[in-house]
């Protein structure tokens, strides 16, 4: 009788690694539902108490229009207050937009795919996975919901995204044949070019991508080759792609500088030096060839001067001469804020189509006041750039995005009596969040050390520091096992809510969107 070898101990030790890798995920993946639950008699116990407190999201409009407002739930999905939404997001760590897909999902799990959703309550179908079901399924009707349901829950556990696209397609033409209509006449226009001025990085890169027709396309490549190709006549060492996306700058500049202006075709080998405004002739040429062209001959394209606004903050030890630094110097562009190094500001302004300005220094740690309600630029500028986004916790919206809310509301009979327009009295909030804090019962407070706190309606104290970084105080330790109730299981039962009603007629009007 043989017996096998027991296996090295590094294979056991693979082997436990894997299986409590295993046991993690399953953990996880139980969470998930726990959250989900929680999320469910959240939404369930905070309807909205007076009209127009219905939480929405706000989504892209049609091609080269203005975001819209649409309900948070579907048809035959229960409203949730919108604060409780956010207050929600508060207590989970995430954004309010992550808080507001979360309990959408689980709205249209539990009210509109029952048969999928209890499968996610057995733990046969991972969260994740519903979820992408329940998103895809929020523009259809209650009919064609039902449909999807039917067909996806038995095999949910393995659906891929293309089958649940194509489902969701069936089932909208099946059953909304105007609205599958409709969606197919707005895809086809789906031109855009976008420039993530938000994603630049550290060396002043930007990402640009973009979807345009075949014609197009075609000019564009033609016209990038050809640039790319005469810097390299130029003597550019660079490679062929930082030639093509130099190429695209000098494109964008010379249609600001000529837009409208009929130009001749210029002579074979004759060309613009593009980031100079110099002419040059080609090989062999003279002079005396480029004067006999007189008046009739070719107009040389001189780019517009670029123009770069540069905020640059310094520790007070860098002014001293005699203080040696060996690490990176940072900058930050206003217009993305985003950092960069001080050599790509150098090489910025270095070029000699850039033309300098330099601005006063902001002191930052002065306060300054005004005696009006409208804010202005200088204060405005300040505060932009003390706090850089909007203040509420886990929102990232830009500076140059949000409004200037006077945080103590401003006094227009009694000016002089509080909530005076000054440094300390102001902070950028987003659309979103203002909304929030002027009509929903959130209260924040600027403390000395640069740290916001922030009061919700049901009693959080969230502080959210300079850097960005949160905590929470006011929430109880919970067994997670007790995270769910008859509420998650009888989305119907809802149980009575602690939620302050805001005097919205007596509420400050929030301060119009900066130009």
């Amino acid at each position: 009788m043989t017996t096998a070898a027991a296996p090295p101990a590094s294979a056991m030790d693979a082997r436990a690694e894997l299986s409590a890798a295993r046991e993690a995920r399953r953990d996880a993946d139980a969470a998930e539902v726990r959250v989900l639950r929680a999320a469910l008699a959240w939404a369930v116990a905070n309807p909205p108490m007076q009209a127009g407190d219905a939480a929405v999201e706000r989504v892209a409009g049609p091609t080269g229009s203005r975001a819209v407002e649409v309900p948070l739930s579907a048809a035959g999905v229960p409203e949730v207050d919108r604060a409780a939404v956010a207050e929600l997001g508060l207590a989970l760590g995430c954004s309010t937009q992550a808080a507001q897909c979360l309990v959408g999902d689980v709205l249209e799990l539990a009210h509109r795919l029952p048969l999928l959703w209890a499968r996610v309550l057995d733990h046969e179908v991972v969260a994740w996975r519903a979820r992408r079901v329940a998103q895809a399924t929020r523009l259809l009707p209650v009919a064609g919901t039902a449909y999807v349901d039917r067909q996806v829950a038995p095999v949910a556990h393995r659906l891929g995204g293309a089958q649940l696209d194509r489902l969701v397609e069936t089932a909208l033409a099946r059953f909304d044949p105007t609205t599958a209509h409709r969606l197919a006449e707005e895809r086809r226009e789906t031109r855009r070019v976008d420039v993530d001025l938000d994603s630049t990085s550290l060396s002043g890169l930007t990402p640009v991508t973009g979807r345009i027709d075949l014609p197009d396309a075609l000019d564009l490549e033609a016209a990038l080759a050809h640039a790319a190709e005469q810097l390299a006549a130029w003597g550019s060492e660079d490679s062929i792609d930082v030639r093509r996306a130099r190429a695209l700058g000098d494109l964008a500049r010379a249609h600001l500088a000529w837009h409208g202006e009929q130009t001749p075709p210029m002579p074979i080998g004759t060309t613009t030096l593009a980031h100079r405004g110099e002419p040059t002739q080609p090989a062999g040429s003279s002079a005396d060839s480029a004067d006999a062209a007189g008046e009739g001959g070719p107009r040389w394209r001189v780019p517009p001067r670029r123009q770069v606004v540069l905020y640059v903050h310094l520790d007070r030890s860098a002014l001293d001469p005699t203080n040696a630094c060996d690490s990176v110097l940072l900058g930050r562009v206003e217009n993305t804020g985003t950092p960069v190094t001080a050599d790509t500001i150098r090489d910025w302004c270095g070029e000699g189509a850039t033309r300098l300005s330099v601005r006063p220094v902001l002191d930052l740690d002065q306060p300054q006041r005004a005696d009006t309600y409208h804010v202005p630029d200088r204060i405005r500028e300040q505060v932009r750039l003390r706090d850089g986004t909007c203040v509420f916790p886990g929102c990232h919206a830009p500076g140059l995005r949000c409004q200037h809310d006077h945080i103590d509301p401003y006094d227009h009979d009694h000016p002089d009596t509080g909530g005076q327009t000054q440094t300390t009295n102001l902070a950028l909030l987003c659309q979103r969040h203002h909304t929030l804090k002027t009509h929903h019962g959130f209260t924040y407070t600027l403390l000395t050390s640069g740290t916001v706190l922030w009061r919700t309606p049901h009693g959080l104290r969230i502080h959210r520091h300079p850097d960005g970084t949160t905590h929470i105080d006011g929430l109880p330790d919970t067994d997670p096992t007790r995270l769910h109730g008859a509420a998650a299981d009888n989305p119907g039962a809802a149980t009575p809510s602690t939620r302050a009603n805001v005097d919205t007629d007596t509420a400050e009007v929030c301060d119009p969107p900066d130009p």
